[in-house]
Formats: structure tokens, C-alpha cells, sequence
């Protein structure tokens, strides 16, 4: 995990945290914040393992070990230890279902065989 929270209008903190680094160049005007996110981590078709845009290839980044020490992660933390979250509430009323499925099979079956006429 490379970052946690909120994004932000058009990804401001997303954007922010990762230009926070100094071996990161800063997102280009116009550019989409999901692609320039995967390229900064190395994930992207630009970059390799850790290779930040702009980086020293012979010193690649791990935004994964950044991510461990980072104040995102202890926000993570708390979030994850509020009870109802990974484990039952005593204040909270157990979630239950009254069937088994959103739908009936055959409504099921039927949009599962329109679908494939419709791409056949």
C-alpha cells in the first residue's frame, strides 16, 4: 500500500502527498492523477520497480517501506480500530440479509443471457 484517505477534489491529496517527495516531479497540468500516481510508484508503462518520475534510477523509491512510516498510515490504523470495522460493535445492530442473493436466479440468468446476446 502506497497511500490511504480521502483523494480530494481532483485527487489534491492524492497529488499532494505524493509531490511531497522531493524525487517526484510535480503532476503535469491536465494529466490524469491515476496514471501519474502508478508512474511515480513504478507500476506505470513508463517506469520501472520504485522508478519515480524524475528519480535516480540507481536509487529507486519504495513508496511501500515511505508508506509504513508515513502519517497515512497511523489515520489507516485508526480508521481500521473504530469498532464496526474489523470486528462487531456492541452499539451496532448485526448487518443480515433476508435472502440469499440481491436478485432471483432467473432474474439473474435472464440479464446474464441478454448480455451475452447483446456482445455475440
Amino acid at each position: 500500500m502506497v497511500f490511504f484517505g480521502e483523494l480530494g477534489e481532483d485527487s489534491k491529496n492524492l497529488i499532494n502527498y505524493f509531490e511531497a517527495y522531493p524525487e517526484v516531479n510535480p503532476i503535469k497540468p491536465g494529466y490524469n492523477p491515476a496514471t501519474w500516481m502508478l508512474e511515480c510508484i513504478g507500476a506505470g508503462v513508463g517506469g520501472g520497480k520504485g522508478a519515480a518520475a524524475g528519480a535516480d534510477p540507481s536509487q529507486p523509491l519504495d513508496f511501500a517501506d515511505r508508506f509504513l512510516v508515513s502519517d497515512q498510515k497511523v489515520l489507516m490504523e485508526e480508521d481500521l480500530d473504530q469498532e464496526g470495522v474489523l470486528y462487531p460493535s456492541s452499539h451496532l445492530p448485526e448487518l443480515t440479509f433476508d435472502t440469499k442473493r440481491a436478485s432471483k436466479s432467473s432474474t439473474q440468468f435472464d440479464l446474464l443471457c441478454r448480455r451475452f446476446f447483446r456482445m455475440y
